[in-house]
């Protein structure tokens, strides 16, 4: 039997159809069809301009679709969203029903239903009146084949030349689904780029559907363009910063096979110095005469000065505000400067921090402090000056180590923990060493990966003293993790644990300033400060080793606005034997509400294990998660 012959006509329109599936399918949004589409609507007789009386709600049913396909197009449909708006006559809820028609066909069109018909009526007799849509998808059209050409080798398949089309998201045999066929273009584009080829380019897909049976079949053709190796790397837009700063950015050398993956790891690597608010790196518009390609990076930079201000409440511990000015620009070259005064009832400390990044080679940065610090608890009161010298190297993207000598000079007037002794000075030198690894997406308000942390601090006493031994050793390990359980509303469930043991010196000898307490906002929440453990009549004693644990639930109720119920358990310990007293227990609910310096957080806290000395409840304010 003779193949039927289709008009040109027919497959112009066929081809129309499925090109504008194709486009429609690239976006993301609920309402991309309304938004990206164009469509002639037949004009209603009934243009409003009549007696007719306005509609002031009505009822949309759609027939012939059900499960996620009919979720898609109610979500589309402009009718269903403005079905209690006033409509000001029949003619126009048509015409309304009309367009929501076009949008519908086009969608089920992206999914493969490329023969889908919808008719709209309006059945005035109800109450309230039904715009209608009959829905007719008709069969699935199944994608038959894929050719990958290229354009100067006419008629050649290249596909071996490429990912498999699994790799690539296109299923031979499988639904024809218009957005995978754009994403393989995508993809298509981006292998040539990354394997020499920067200038390659694709047609738009041909996608020619069989006018006897339901099956697609896609052609693209692709432009590699020149092949080219990396040439000079050019930085422009630079005002204050050096040229030589960034000079050892790049992943590349030149010589090396163009990849232009390198170039968006080079816009990462640039972002992470928080010096440029705009950044974008591109080939030249036309290689070079030895065949290699000029890489343009084009910055520019933010402001680099900095003055910070902010203000909290903890019931136990009062307001509290702070006060800072950083400069991340300071000689031209990232480093960082950072000034701090805090302030609060209880302490009060003045901070300075001075960053210099590739110290003597490119993953190291050299970084100092000096802190001076008053406090006046209800475990002791002391002043100290903290001084701190680090070299810190990054391991690869996530790992970094550090090593360096600090000194800390303590003055203490009153220690709970050896009240019959005042006055007690204290001169140590320290070697901190710190091992971190930090897969996080956010710093400031994660949503998954985790953070791990290793500490180690030998100390040693450098002037007249009353401890038993000149030298003492503190170890720490803390771990956090964050795990998205939902998208939407976005539910994120978070936990911390952290364990530290001093070493070689027992708990009351410790200096104060040094020993472990918990209690309060940032640690045991529905305890006052630092009482979270062992209490000498209604003052903290403090402890050599400490534990500590707490898990949150993070529930973004609207774009803004967060509630978080949480657990905290903590105590610390005179020695290890102790550790079978367990922890003390903590929970209630808080709020987060978000800002661009991170959430504002709002936290109720109870104690569980509500001891005499305890208040009944503790509130916190304060900018930033609790961990």
């Amino acid at each position: 039997m003779p193949t039927p012959r289709v008009s040109t006509s027919l497959r112009i329109a066929l081809g129309w159809m499925l090109w504008a599936a194709l486009v429609i399918a690239s976006a993301t949004s609920p309402g991309w069809c309304a938004d990206l589409i164009q469509t002639d609507a037949a004009t209603p007789s009934d243009n409003g301009n009549g007696d007719a009386p306005a509609i002031t709600s009505y009822a949309v049913q759609l027939e012939g679709v059900s499960g996620d396909v009919a979720g898609l197009l109610t979500a589309l449909s402009a009718s269903e969203s403005q079905k209690n708006a006033p409509v000001a006559s029949v003619g126009l809820l048509r015409k309304r029903g009309e367009d929501d028609a076009a949008t519908f066909k086009k969608a089920l069109i992206a999914r493969g239903h490329l023969n889908a018909t919808v008719a709209v009526t309006v059945e005035q007799e109800q109450t309230p009146p039904v715009l209608r849509f009959g829905i007719t998808p008709g069969p699935v059209y199944v994608l038959s084949k894929v050719e990958i050409t290229l354009a100067d080798q006419p008629g050649v398949d290249a596909s071996a030349s490429f990912p498999p089309l699994p790799g690539l998201g296109l299923v031979v045999g499988g639904p024809f689904q218009a957005k995978a066929v754009l994403d393989a273009q995508g993809q298509l584009t981006a292998q040539l780029r990354r394997t020499g080829y920067p200038y390659a380019t694709a047609a738009r897909p041909l996608v020619l559907a069989s006018t006897t049976e339901p099956t697609v079949r896609v052609v693209y053709t692709l432009t590699p363009g020149p092949r080219a190796t990396f040439g000079a790397t050019r930085f422009e837009g630079l005002t204050s910063v050096k040229t030589s700063f960034l000079e050892d950015e790049p992943l590349w050398k030149p010589g090396d096979l163009y990849n232009h993956d390198l170039l968006r790891e080079l816009e990462k690597r640039l972002a992470r110095h928080n010096l440029f608010g705009a950044i974008g790196a591109m080939p030249a518009e036309t290689p070079n005469a030895d065949g290699s390609v000029d890489i343009i990076v084009t910055l520019g930079e933010r402001k680099h000065r900095t003055v910070k201000g902010g203000a909290g409440y903890k019931s136990d511990v009062g307001a509290s505000i702070s006060l800072g000015w950083e400069h991340r620009n300071l000689f031209g070259g990232g480093e960082r400067l950072a000034l701090v005064l805090d302030v609060s009832m209880l302490e009060s400390k003045a901070l300075a921090e001075f960053e210099k990044p590739k110290f003597l080679r490119p993953d190291q940065s050299l970084k100092s402090s000096l802190e001076a610090k008053t406090e006046d608890t209800s475990a002791y009161e002391a002043d100290s000056l903290t001084g701190k010298v680090l070299v810190e190297r990054e391991f690869g993207e996530r790992w970094r180590g550090s090593v360096g000598v600090a000194f800390r000079q303590a003055d203490v007037l009153r220690d709970e923990a050896r009240p019959e002794q005042d006055e007690l000075k204290y001169s140590l030198a320290s070697t901190p060493l710190a091992l971190t690894y930090d897969s996080r997406d956010s710093v400031l308000d994660p949503t998954r990966g985790v953070l791990l942390a290793w500490m180690a601090e030998p100390f040693y006493s450098v002037g007249e003293s009353t401890m038993s031994s000149d030298a003492f050793l503190k170890l720490e390990t803390q771990a956090r993790g964050f795990l998205t359980l939902l998208e939407k509303p976005r539910l994120v469930l978070a936990g911390r644990g952290t364990f530290g043991a001093f070493l070689g010196l027992p708990g009351e000898e410790l200096p104060p300033v040094l020993r472990y307490y918990t209690g309060g906002g940032g640690s045991v929440r529905g305890y006052r400060y630092q009482t979270a453990g062992p209490m000498r009549g209604e003052n903290p004693t403090g402890g050599s080793y400490l534990a500590e644990v707490s898990a949150e639930i993070r529930l973004r109720l609207t774009e803004d606005l967060g509630f978080v119920p949480f657990l905290d358990g903590g105590n610390v310990y005179d020695t290890l034997d102790d550790l079978s007293n367990g922890l003390l227990w903590g929970g209630g609910a808080g709020l987060r509400y978000a800002t661009p310096i991170g959430p504002l957080r709002l936290d109720l806290a109870f104690p569980f294990e509500q001891r005499s000395t305890d208040d009944t409840f503790q509130v916190y304010v304060s900018v930033g998660q609790a961990f």
